[in-house]
Order: structure tokens, then sequence, then C-alpha cells
């Protein structure tokens, strides 16, 4: 049976063989591309374009650059530039420059509002129930044992749900 099966295969790669052979001996056709006269191009092509306003643009010294961190002007860089140069004495001796300016007082920070838990919906299915939950300005979806971002769901009723908070537990209630 083996034998069978091997000089089957033979036969059919000798085909294969053979008609490519066949087809690989014909000539083929060249392929030729149609390609447009020079003559319906345009003469004379400028070598760029005038973006309009961009005079204007380059005149103007109000512009600020939003690449920097305080979004100055020219002018307001260049001075910067030239007010952080050292100055050095012919002599070569370095001068103590200027105290530089104190920074601004940092703005005194609120304690972060606690914000109350708000129950908004419960949903009951076959695998159980699920409390729908607003804390910490994001909405949550809990069943009963889990918790995220210090809010843990103790117990899920028909119309309430038991949750465990940094400040102790509560019953939120359905409006």
């Amino acid at each position: 049976m083996q034998d069978w099966k091997k000089s089957g295969l033979a036969a059919l790669l000798l085909m294969i063989v053979l008609a490519g052979g066949i087809f690989a001996s014909e000539p083929e056709e060249e392929a030729s591309l149609a390609l447009p006269e020079k003559a319906a191009l345009p003469e004379e092509r400028p070598a760029h374009q005038v973006i309009r306003g961009s005079e204007q643009a380059a005149a103007s010294e109000g512009l600020k650059d939003p690449f920097t961190l305080t979004h100055e002007t020219r002018a307001e860089r260049s001075k910067a530039a030239e007010e952080k140069k050292p100055a050095v004495p012919r002599g070569g001796q370095e001068t103590k420059s200027a105290a530089l300016p104190a920074p601004p007082p940092v703005p005194a920070l609120k304690p972060p509002s606690v914000q109350e838990p708000k129950l908004t919906g419960i949903i009951s299915g076959a695998s159980g129930q699920l409390a729908l939950v607003e804390y910490g300005g994001k909405s949550l979806t809990l069943a009963a044992g889990e918790g995220a971002g210090g809010l843990t769901v103790t117990a899920i009723e028909a119309r309430r749900v038991l949750v465990s908070t940094p400040q102790g537990e509560k019953w939120l209630e359905l409006p």
C-alpha cells in the first residue's frame, strides 16, 4: 500500500514539473506603460510657495513661542539670554552675580474633600447582585465583598447597600 502512494506522489510531481516546463517555454508579453507627455507638465514651477501671512508673522515681535515653558516672545527670550551671561572683567576674575529673585510662594494645599458614596442602582441576576456606586469621582460596579478606591461593598439588599469606607460603615439607599 505504501509503494502505491509513493509512486502516485512521484507521478504527480513529474506532471507538475512537465507542466511548468511547457508553460515556461512560451514567451511572455511585455507590459507597456503609457507615460504622460512632458508638454502636459507645467513649464515653470516656483522653487517654493509663499504662505499667506508669513511675512506679517515673521515681522511680528508679539508672537509667543508655544514650545518654551514660559511661552515667551523672541525679544523676551533674547533679553533673558543676555541677563544670564556672566560678566567677566579683563583680568579674568569672575564677578559675583546679583542675587536671584526669590521664587514665588507655593499656594497652600487644600485638604482633600471627603466625598460621600452614592448608590445609583442595583443589578439583580442569576449570578447574584451588583451595586452601582459613585465614589471618588468614579462609577463603580461591585458585588458583595468587592472593593475599589477605599470603598468596600459589605452587603446588598433589594433597595439598599451596606458599604465600608475609611470613615466607617454606612447604609446607602436607592433614591
